[in-house]
């Protein structure tokens, strides 16, 4: 599991998540890509969160040197305030499944 969080500027915020949209699309396309989301913070407007799923690290590793991912961080430069601020997680299923827990 990836997580990537941007914190962008008030009047680049529409630009921002039409890239990021677009990373998103190019991203799912990529073999090994199980999930990519792109999302608003509820409290936070101005903050694109990023979740992705990948079958392992190899094709994680792979989707960070992809064109796209490329242009992405180049674009972000214009939107940006700091960095693009990624981490990566091992994530093991949890059992039993919270709906069972919850009942």
């Amino acid at each position: 599991m990836v997580t990537g969080r941007l914190q962008v500027r008030p009047d680049r915020r529409d630009a921002a998540l039409a890239a990021a949209l677009a990373l998103a699309e190019a991203s799912r396309t990529e073999p090994g890509c199980l999930e990519f989301r792109v999302c608003s913070d509820a409290a936070d407007p101005y903050l694109i969160v990023f979740f992705e799923q990948w079958s392992g690290v190899d094709t994680m590793t792979r989707n960070f040197q992809t064109f796209h991912m490329t242009q992405f961080r180049e674009s972000a430069k214009q939107f940006a305030v700091g960095e693009l601020e990624v981490k990566r997680y091992v994530v093991t299923p949890v059992s039993p499944s919270v709906s069972q827990i919850a009942s």
